[in-house]
C-alpha cells in the first residue's frame, strides 16, 4: 500500500481546487474585453498543469506546449490555429495507431540501430 501511495503522489493530478478557473461566461468576457489578461491566465494554467504532471512526462508536455504556442503565433486566425492543431493531433494519433497495430514495422522504419563506435582509448600494443 505504501508503494501505491508513493506512485499516486508522483502522478499528482491537479484537482479543480488547485487551479482556479473562472466560469465560461467570465472567460468569454475576459477574452473579449481583456485579451492580455486572458492570455496570461492561459499561460499560467498551462504552466501549473505541466508542473503538476508526473516528472517523466513534463519534458514532453513542455515540448507540446511549445509547438502549440508556435502554431498560435504563425496563424492569422483562431480557427486557423484550431485546424492546424487538430491536424497535428490527428497525425500523432495515426502514428500511435501504426505503432500499436504493427510495432515491429513501425520501429524498424523510425528507429535505425546503426552507429559508428569510436574507441575512447587506443588499443594497447604489445
Amino acid at each position: 500500500m505504501e508503494k501505491y501511495n508513493e506512485q499516486a503522489a508522483e502522478r499528482s493530478v491537479p484537482t479543480p481546487q488547485d487551479i482556479p478557473l473562472p466560469g465560461f461566461d467570465e472567460l468569454v468576457s475576459l477574452a473579449k474585453h481583456h485579451p492580455e489578461q486572458f492570455e496570461a491566465l492561459r499561460i499560467e494554467l498551462c504552466e501549473q498543469l505541466i508542473a503538476r504532471a508526473p516528472i517523466h512526462s513534463r519534458r514532453r508536455l513542455q515540448g507540446l506546449q511549445f509547438q502549440i504556442n508556435m502554431e498560435r503565433q504563425k496563424s492569422n486566425s483562431g480557427i486557423g490555429t484550431c485546424i492546424r492543431l487538430s491536424q497535428l493531433m490527428n497525425e500523432s494519433l495515426l502514428k500511435l495507431n501504426a505503432a500499436l497495430c504493427n510495432p515491429s514495422e513501425y520501429f524498424s522504419q523510425h528507429y535505425q540501430e546503426s552507429a559508428d563506435v569510436i574507441p575512447m582509448y587506443k588499443a594497447a600494443q604489445n
